[in-house]
């Protein structure tokens, strides 16, 4: 099964979240499972996107970062995978 969080009508685009992953990023078992599972995420995402262009958003810089590294070493397309930074608001400043 493939899922996305969302997309985008007006272009194609496929579009996944993922925030509140920097605590868990701290401890090598965490880094380690994260990895795991986003590479068998992004791989199953990549493989059923067809022609459309795939974003990965998330709320915290180094995670995302991480995440690039993920993409950049994996094969099968997740290179292709754009990466974007969109911090979620402050509780009280929705």
């Amino acid at each position: 099964m493939v899922f996305y969080d969302d997309c985008q009508r007006s272009t194609g685009m496929m579009v996944e979240a993922k925030g509140g992953y920097a605590g868990v990023l701290k401890f090598p078992q965490g880094g380690r499972s994260i990895t795991k599972d986003w590479s068998n995420q992004s791989g199953r995402q990549v493989a059923a996107r067809g022609w459309r262009r795939l974003r990965w958003y998330f709320a915290e810089p180094d995670t995302a970062a991480f995440a690039k590294k993920i993409f950049d070493r994996a094969d099968g397309g997740r290179e292709t995978i754009e990466i974007e930074v969109l911090p979620w608001p402050e509780k009280g400043n929705e």
